[in-house]
């Protein structure tokens, strides 16, 4: 042992294991995939979502380390920010303004989280509608809070590093194991509070788990709660009172009046993925598709050679059911900026295949990528059913903007 290891010893500071840590990192991870749908929610909010959920991981790596205190701060910094970022979203557009300017400037009169849990019941919002329904939820919080505190100002002699230290091996081994037990609800409850006061600002995550929700929202970053997460950390009759909330059957109601896409567009939609022998399904909703998604349709369908079709330079991918002999994976913007800029049009060797572009109805470039080359005919043919569907959708977007639709 070196000398600060040495120190740590005697001052009673030694790692602990936690057993379930990986799962509550697992946790954590689908607390972060269930990110931010486009909702316009403030950014100040979601920022203060990430930092809770940051705030429970530094809480995890502080405890495994030996500081069970400072692990219990972060949890209840953690709770304090997710009390923070709902009451934010629930205040009215004008006081909302005002306490993100105290916020921001670290004003001595932005509330405390005693102040915000009571301006959220007051409010008439998500937050004030589920204290009414599951008091006994919100009431737990405060009992694993006041707990949480008394770690946190070592209320007892259980607390104190060195009073431990000194302990029996037997007493000090059961009491580690309590601290461990204790410590495990601590982060549950923690890991559900910011689960659920993120439903407060963005029902989605429990949206999208239901029937019929999610091939209606194509585009979203936004992953459900798994119903083992709903079950560990929130629990089926929170999760039953929250649906039944009016604010929640009013969201829903407005997702399913969208149309419902069949999974062949919804994979294109949503995954840019294209496989041919959809196509009848795809061409059936053609009216749900975008001019990226037209195009790639367009292409595909009638040349089999082409295996996945890039925009913007190579940030956008879209890939079909044709597989492609690439000897070299990586890529950049870089790459294809040069051969945009070159002036090259087809058969472009590429990473060990062919890139073939074409120009799109904006001006920008479509990249084409596929092993065969195409012929003079098959390219010719290939420009011209890309520059009629181009000079198309400039007219529709020039009659709509003469309209003002």
């Amino acid at each position: 042992m070196n000398r600060e290891e040495i120190r740590k010893a005697n001052e009673g500071i030694v790692a602990i294991a936690l057993p379930h840590a990986e799962d509550y990192q697992s946790a954590l991870r689908e607390l972060e995939a269930a990110e931010a749908s486009s909702l316009g929610i403030n950014r100040v909010v979601w920022l203060q979502v990430r930092e809770a959920i940051t705030s429970i991981g530094n809480a995890l790596d502080l405890f495994k380390i030996g500081y069970p205190d400072a692990a219990c701060y972060c949890l209840r910094q953690s709770i304090e920010l997710a009390t923070c970022f709902a009451y934010i979203h629930e205040l009215p557009e004008c006081e909302r303004k005002e306490k993100l300017s105290a916020w921001q400037t670290q004003s001595s009169w932005f509330p405390l989280r005693g102040k915000m849990e009571k301006k959220l019941e007051s409010v008439g919002g998500e937050y004030a509608d589920m204290h009414k329904r599951m008091p006994s939820f919100f009431s737990h919080i405060e009992k694993i809070n006041e707990r949480i505190n008394k770690h946190i100002h070592k209320q007892g002699y259980d607390f104190c590093y060195h009073y431990r230290h000194f302990m029996p091996i037997e007493k000090k081994h059961q009491l580690v194991e309590s601290l461990i037990s204790e410590y495990e609800s601590f982060v549950e409850t923690t890991i559900g509070v910011v689960a659920v006061f993120k439903l407060f600002i963005d029902p989605l995550p429990i949206l999208l788990s239901e029937e019929n929700v999610a091939n209606r929202l194509p585009g979203l970053l936004t992953e459900p709660y798994s119903p083992v997460f709903m079950e560990k950390y929130i629990g089926r009759e929170f999760v039953a009172e929250f649906k039944a909330t009016q604010r929640y059957k009013d969201f829903k109601e407005e997702i399913i009046r969208r149309p419902r896409l069949n999974d062949a567009v919804y994979n294109l939609k949503q995954w840019q993925i294209f496989e041919r022998k959809n196509a009848s399904l795809v061409l059936e909703q053609c009216e749900q598709l975008g001019y990226l998604e037209r195009l790639v349709v367009l292409l595909a369908l009638y040349s089999n050679k082409v295996a996945h079709v890039y925009f913007y330079d190579g940030l956008l991918m879209f890939v079909t059911d044709v597989k492609c002999n690439r000897t070299i994976i990586s890529q950049s913007s870089e790459d294809f900026k040069k051969i945009r800029l070159s002036g090259q049009k087809k058969n472009i060797q590429f990473k060990g295949v062919l890139l073939t572009v074409f120009e799109t109805y904006d001006n920008d470039s479509c990249f084409v990528e596929h092993d065969i080359p195409f012929e003079e005919e098959e390219w010719l043919t290939l420009c011209k059913l890309v520059a009629d569907f181009n000079n198309t959708i400039a007219e529709q977007i020039k009659g709509m903007e003469q309209t003002g639709a």
